[in-house]
């Protein structure tokens, strides 16, 4: 019994009455199947392929009927004859796509019939298909599926239910197999016309935006046939037949778009490198969308940021045993021990962690391969007995622990950097190791990670930085992340090379980037060279300090004068100039005398220009000079002053457009009548912004003083001694004293 219901279910068409649920079947033995249905090892075959619906009950996926126009839902993609649609979502001003909730608005609403001049299809059309809100894109999708012979059609906007949290989370997983066991996949490029040439070197093909974005990446990749067509729906080519075009275009291999080559022989490094340049809406879909590129699986989650591509790197790395994946962002050719080396490629690598922050740090990685165990110990001499560490790595909250090939750099051997046209710089205090990857560049040279030694004391554990040198090193470049070992280097290493477990940081993401000094607050940013010198009838912007600061100034107990505007005649030069004093009410006695902090403040604004000539060169940028001064003011007494501080800044294109164009901070001591420190501060701030009142021509100068503040007292475990000494070291110091142990 149990055997033919599930024969009759397996044969029964969507049309059929609703099918009956589906059980699980583990340990039966089926025999005899034959005489009830002809096909027993598909029926077999569908219990395998048990139901993994989502929450809502809904089955996956949906397909969208290119007759009928109703919904479909097959459990096992791989049983169905579908064609899948590929494209770039319309922006609000295009028209913005139809999603589900929006087509089964429209396939309930019933339009009128057809009218009678329009000639009858066969088989005809569902009335989705007459309703005139339906968009165009949808409607063609379907026609130019239909007309092939593909009753079936999976596209993204209407096909998912974002509403399901769930059904969005299995079919973000999926996406890569769906389109890889599509029969057909038809990419429309709404930005090519129709007779472009594809081939050609400025073709509009070349230059379309799907093959810029993130997801389309997998949607160029996993479908065996892949047809391109223009804006008005004509074809423009195939993949197979554009397959060297496509290669210039995306750096993807003409071996991987001709289905000769598999992705899994392709380095983690190279693949990481096709998505380097390409864009998503959400930050998180740079990982999501690359999750059948490797083959590995992570739970969506919209509105971890960044985080997201964290993770698909640690499961990467748990999955795929390819250390290429650590080689990313600016690299440095190790040419030889005796001799200069050099700088070998660009990009950035401001994080000293192991695992990148984007897709853009691969940007330069695409050349580098992944080595077999083997061919990794024959890059050493025989004489050294070489046994290669497993590629296991352990990521723990300390960082990622691992068992790396290392060599300690000798004592003598420093790492240059161009300084000017001139000459060069040494770095003296850079890394001292280098670890070695499996892995190589295009002309042989091994990859090796410098470790760079971290806060942690290194007597209780190896813990370290992945960087070259630190990052504030005067004079020299951004750190390099990785290191390129030539031949001639590697066969110069006089010191042991062996296995080290050491713990790596796993990512620092560094400081978070305020919103106020972010570009792009204003469009037209009144804080200009032009703009300044008031050329061409430009009365150039106007200083003021809002009311509102006056009373939160008032709140803590303080009084601003009012605001000073000095241009110079040419109005290259603007000078702002304005003080701070306590409001405190009058003694009661005339014999008895008060002190007040004072703080006086000027800010500088100089236009620079390109040329021998100022005022008819080209505009270059505004510099900015905060000098502040405070001190104390004694009733019958001269002002004293405590020595004056200045900071510069320059603003260019960019930084014009931020909310915050300028900012000046510090902390000052509140002084006392006998100009003995009380122990309270004051934190000050002053920035001068854009307005944030729309088309204003007005920049404001902020202000803002805290309340006085008394710091808690040093404790022996300060900022400066916890730089030396992380957690685990404390705790390991405090078990060694519970034993007895002098630490």
């Amino acid at each position: 019994m149990v055997a033919y219901r599930v024969c009759h279910l397996h044969c029964s068409t969507p049309h059929d009455c609703p099918p009956p649920p589906v059980y699980r079947i583990i340990g039966v033995l089926f025999r005899g199947l034959s005489s009830r249905c002809a096909h027993p090892v598909y029926a077999l075959e569908f219990l395998t392929f048990a139901n993994h619906q989502p929450s809502s009950g809904a089955a996956m996926p949906r397909f969208l009927n290119t007759i009928t126009g109703e919904f479909e839902s097959h459990d096992d993609p791989s049983k169905v004859v579908y064609a899948i649609f590929s494209h770039t979502w319309n922006s609000c001003a295009e028209g913005s796509e139809q999603k589900f909730d929006t087509i089964l608005k429209l396939q309930s609403e019933r339009p009128n019939n057809r009218p009678a001049s329009d000639p009858p299809t066969e088989p005809p059309l569902g009335p989705l298909f007459d309703h005139p809100r339906l968009s165009t894109k949808i409607r063609k999708a379907c026609e130019v599926a239909r007309l092939a012979g593909y009753r079936l059609l999976w596209y993204d906007a209407p096909c998912i239910n974002r509403r399901n949290s769930a059904e969005v989370s299995v079919t973000l997983n999926l996406m890569f197999e769906l389109y890889r066991l599509a029969d057909v996949c038809y990419v429309y490029l709404r930005d090519v016309p129709s007779g472009d040439d594809p081939t050609a070197g400025s073709s509009k093909f070349r230059n379309s935006r799907w093959h810029k974005r993130g997801w389309t990446l997998q949607e160029l990749i996993a479908p065996e046939r892949v047809i391109f067509l223009s804006e008005t729906w004509e074809l423009l080519g195939t993949k197979t037949g554009l397959a060297p075009t496509l290669e210039k275009i995306t750096d993807v291999d003409f071996s991987v778009l001709t289905g000769q080559r598999e992705l899994k022989t392709i380095s983690v490094a190279k693949r990481m490198s096709w998505a380097a340049s390409r864009q998503t809406k959400f930050v998180e879909d740079q990982a999501y969308s690359l999750l059948g590129i490797f083959g590995v699986f992570i739970a969506p989650i919209y509105g971890e940021g960044a985080n997201a591509f964290l993770r698909l790197q640690e499961e990467i790395v748990k999955t795929i045993p390819d250390q290429s994946i650590f080689a990313w962002g600016r690299s440095y050719t190790l040419e030889s021990l005796d001799t200069r080396s050099r700088i070998s490629s660009s990009g950035s690598s401001r994080t000293p962690g192991l695992l990148a922050g984007s897709t853009s740090s691969f940007l330069e990685a695409g050349a580098i391969t992944k080595l077999s165990p083997g061919m990794f110990a024959d890059r050493f001499d025989a004489s050294r007995n070489i046994c290669v560490p497993p590629l296991n790595c352990i990521f723990t909250p300390q960082g990622a622990i691992m068992e790396l090939l290392c060599f300690d750099l000798p004592a003598n051997i420093h790492m240059t950097f161009p300084k000017d046209q001139d000459g060069e710089r040494e770095c003296s205090h850079g890394a001292r190791v280098l670890a070695l990857l499996q892995c190589k560049d295009a002309h042989g040279s091994l990859i090796a990670l410098p470790l760079l030694h971290s806060g942690s004391n290194p007597r209780l554990h190896e813990s370290f930085n992945v960087s070259t040198h630190p990052e504030d090193t005067f004079g020299a470049p951004q750190p390099f992340h990785f290191v390129r070992v030539t031949k001639a280097a590697l066969s110069e290493v006089k010191t042991p090379i062996t296995i080290r477990r050491v713990s790596l940081l796993r990512h620092y993401p560094g400081p978070l980037t305020p919103k106020s000094l972010l570009p792009g607050f204003t469009r037209e940013p009144q804080l200009s060279v032009l703009h300044l010198r008031q050329k061409h009838g430009n009365e150039g912007p106007e200083f003021a300090i809002p009311r509102w600061v006056a009373k939160q100034m008032e709140a803590v107990g303080c009084k601003i004068a009012p605001l000073v505007v000095i241009p110079d005649a040419n109005r290259t030069k603007v000078i702002l100039k304005t003080t701070i004093a306590e409001n405190l009410p009058l003694p009661s006695l005339p014999t008895r005398t008060r002190s007040s902090m004072i703080i006086d403040l000027q800010l500088t604004l100089t236009s620079t220009a390109v040329g021998s000539q100022p005022l008819e060169g080209i505009p270059k940028h505004v510099e900015f000079t905060f000098d502040v001064r405070h001190g104390i003011e004694v009733t019958g007494r001269q002002t004293q002053w405590d020595m004056p501080l200045t900071f510069k800044g320059a603003l260019d294109a960019d930084t014009a457009t931020q909310r915050v164009l300028a900012e000046f901070t510090d902390v000052f001591q509140t002084p006392t009548l006998a100009r003995r420190k009380s122990g309270l501060v004051r934190f000050f701030r002053a920035t001068l912004e854009n307005s944030t009142v729309p088309e204003s021509r007005t920049l404001w100068l902020m202000l803002e003083l805290s309340d006085p503040y008394k710091p808690p007292e040093e404790t022996p475990w300060d900022a400066d001694a916890q730089s030396d000494f992380s957690l685990g070291d404390m705790l390991k110091v405090a078990a060694l004293s519970e034993r007895g142990v002098d630490c």
